[in-house]
């Protein structure tokens, strides 16, 4: 409950300070992830990688475990010129898996 209490108190702070800090260019955006093919996932399941993409295939509607890269294109696009009208938000890279808002 603290956790996720913390978590949406952060989002709503990093959303006021986006507001105050657009207009200098500044841009200010949250990743969420969700299960990506990391030592600290593979630990959660088990120890292993195939531990950690059965568990995915299980619970991740796109069916696996997502790759550090894909996680890391979001981070390089919101930080890219592309995203300069981007701010103030949270990007899921979760392959479906938050069930909700």
């Amino acid at each position: 409950m603290l956790s996720n209490s913390h978590r949406a108190a952060m989002h709503a702070a990093f959303k006021t300070i986006a507001r105050q800090i657009a207009g200098d260019g500044v841009t200010l955006n949250t990743i969420l992830p969700g299960l990506i093919a990391t030592e600290r996932a593979f630990s959660n399941y088990g120890g292993s990688r195939e531990a950690a993409q059965a568990a995915a295939a299980e619970s991740v509607p796109a069916g696996r475990l997502g790759e550090v890269e894909e996680l890391a294109a979001m981070a390089v696009f919101l930080c890219s010129e592309r995203a300069s009208y981007v701010t103030g938000t949270a990007v899921l890279v979760d392959g479906g898996r938050t069930h909700s808002i």
